[in-house]
This record gives structure tokens, sequence and C-alpha cells, in this order.
């Protein structure tokens, strides 16, 4: 049979929150727009984006969606949430990237400990450290604009 399944995680990666990466519930399939809306919601409502924060975004169709863009602008605003976005085809300025292939190398190399394997993903963002995340924003963000 076939073993490949398609699904979906949204991650957030946080210099501010005490929380180094938060990540949206799995959920199979692919991510619309109002998912994307959704998972906005959440996580103003988890406190992972506060006031004063910079909400970085890349490119990604349900980003930039027509319908969405609006709610999502209205929704970051009222909470005192800046958004930017990377230029784009620049996946090399995103730390989420990073955080995405650190996961899928644990996955893919270190032994299962859970035999759930949504369980298991989680556990693999769960692991992922503050020190990494500023490793990754310094890679991403601060050497390549001159910021140090």
């Amino acid at each position: 049979g076939d073993y490949r399944e398609s699904f979906t995680v949204t991650a957030l990666v946080s210099l501010t929150s005490a929380q180094p990466c938060w990540v949206s519930p799995p959920r199979s399939g692919t991510n619309d727009q109002w998912d994307f809306l959704r998972v906005i919601t959440w996580l103003l409502e988890e406190g992972a984006l506060r006031q004063g924060d910079f909400l970085v975004l890349d490119n990604a169709r349900v980003h930039h969606a027509v319908d969405s863009r609006p709610h999502i602008q209205a929704l970051l605003g009222l909470h005192g949430v800046h958004l930017r976005f990377i230029p784009a085809y620049s996946p090399e300025l995103n730390p989420c990237e990073l955080v995405f292939a650190e996961v899928k190398h644990k996955l893919r190399n270190a032994p299962r400990v859970l035999t759930d394997f949504w369980a298991e993903i989680l556990r693999q963002f769960a692991h992922v450290t503050t020190a990494q995340v500023d490793a990754f924003y310094k890679h991403c963000i601060i050497t390549p604009l001159g910021l140090e």
C-alpha cells in the first residue's frame, strides 16, 4: 500500500516567548487561508504573539491570500503585532525553514520514542531549544543584514 500521507503543521519560532517554538495542531491535507487565520488566532490566544512582536512570514499562498489577508492584518493590528514579509524566493531568510529541517532530520535518523507519528512530530518540535532558535535567527536574519 501507499504509506504517504499529506499533513500540515504551522510553526512559529520566537525570540521573545518563553517557549521558543510553537506548533499548530497537525491536520491532514494542506493548509488553506482560513486554516492559517485560525492558527494566527490560536497563537494570539495562547500568548505566542504579543503586542510589539513582529510576525515575519514567507510568501506561501496561505499568507498572501486575498480573501483572508485583510482579516489577518486587522487581527494582528488589534493585538499590536506588526506583520512583515521576507522577499519572495528567500527561504534562506526564514528561521522556520531551519526548524523544519532539524525536525525532519531527527524524524529520519533518530530512534522513535512514540509509536504515534503525529505525537513523535510534536515531540521533536518540543525539543527545539531557545539556543537553536537564537542561532537560526542569527544565521537567517542578523548576519545577512549585518545587524551584529
